[in-house]
């Protein structure tokens, strides 16, 4: 067992410890009440160098039956295109599987197209919405929401997307749009920010 003149030392000295620390923690707290203010003031501003504020461009009706809709956007280098998609989309006399139709991310379980007749975006949920830039320019999968900017080093864009007319249409076999029915709306957005 141990002495009162043992443990007394010790127990004066975390006694210490903890007051020593409560004044240190209450010097601090006075301190950080104006810093904070500070950092927010700063944090605020940092923000506003890199998210972008968006500004609303217009709403494209894109009608399930047509091969590559022309949107009338024209897509410009140097800013960025947010895309908000709404509405279900299906074909003539619904489908078991999804009575409800299709939202724009599409379906891997939807009527796979046909091997003679494939689907623009082989790999794509069927029915899903996507687009392109140009006539000629590879198919890209949007889904129910995409930022689209001209950054070849963005990793979820590799597509590095530039200027060009932006098209549209349902990832579904070309020989089989005239059967579907529905609408997809799309809000497109845009900003000059870059990240």
């Amino acid at each position: 067992m141990m002495s009162r003149q043992m443990w007394a030392p010790w127990v004066i000295f975390a006694l210490c410890l903890v007051v020593g620390l409560t004044a240190a923690f209450h010097q601090s707290a006075a301190s950080d009440q104006a810093g904070a203010a500070a950092r927010a003031t700063a944090l605020a501003q940092a923000a506003a160098m890199y998210v972008p504020s968006w500004a609303y461009l217009t709403t494209v009706a894109v009608d399930p039956r047509i091969q590559w809709a022309d949107t009338a956007i024209d897509f410009q280098d140097g800013k960025a295109y947010g895309l908000l998609a709404r509405g279900r989309t299906s074909v003539i006399g619904g489908d078991p599987l999804f009575p409800g139709g299709y939202g724009p991310e599409g379906s891997f379980d939807a009527v796979a197209p046909y091997a003679d007749d494939p689907a623009p975006l082989p790999g794509c949920p069927n029915m899903a919405l996507i687009g392109k830039l140009g006539r000629d320019g590879a198919p890209v999968f949007l889904g129910r929401k995409r930022i689209l900017y001209n950054n070849p080093f963005e990793v979820l864009n590799p597509e590095g997307w530039g200027a060009g007319r932006f098209f549209v249409m349902v990832n579904d076999h070309p020989g089989g749009l005239w059967d579907n029915i529905g609408m997809f709306y799309i809000d497109v957005w845009v900003t000059d920010k870059q990240w």
